[in-house]
């Protein structure tokens, strides 16, 4: 087992959790582990960086590796079809909703007891990113349910 010595968060920093990005061969384990196929938007951020934590304006993210993203996702019980890929650090997991087509970015506390109480982020992976970059930060009040 390795393990990886993160230096301090800073605001301004940035750290990946695996060196290197994520091999066809980890892709091929996740989709196996969980009977998903990633979408192309993660497989583009996780061949890059295997997994890293960022600031994003005030808002923290750590994005999971691979095999975060199996771990994160097996946990997530009461949400069947949800795709953990993200965390803010805390107690909210961010991830797809597999269920739908395309897949939307929500939220879930680790508390939650079903897909009612997930937050709606985004409508993409790819429109999440954008809002993060941009500094919009997590949604907490829009729920997924009530979203079109």
């Amino acid at each position: 087992m390795r393990v990886i010595t993160l230096a301090p968060a800073r605001r301004t920093g940035q750290y990946a959790l695996m060196p290197g990005g994520a091999t066809e061969a980890d892709f091929a384990a996740v989709e196996q582990a969980l009977g998903v196929q990633l979408i192309a938007k993660h497989r583009e951020l996780l061949a890059v960086e295997n997994g890293w934590q960022r600031w994003y304006g005030e808002c923290f993210l750590m994005m999971s590796s691979t095999n975060g993203v199996i771990e994160s996702t097996q946990l997530v019980e009461r949400h069947p079809g949800f795709l953990a890929f993200a965390s803010d650090g805390s107690r909210e997991i961010i991830g797809l909703d597999m269920r739908r087509d395309p897949q939307p970015v929500v939220m879930i506390d680790i508390t939650s007891a079903g897909w009612q109480d997930a937050m709606f982020q985004a409508d993409s992976l790819e429109d999440f990113m954008e809002r993060l970059r941009t500094g919009e930060g997590l949604r907490w009040d829009v729920s997924h349910e009530g979203h079109a």
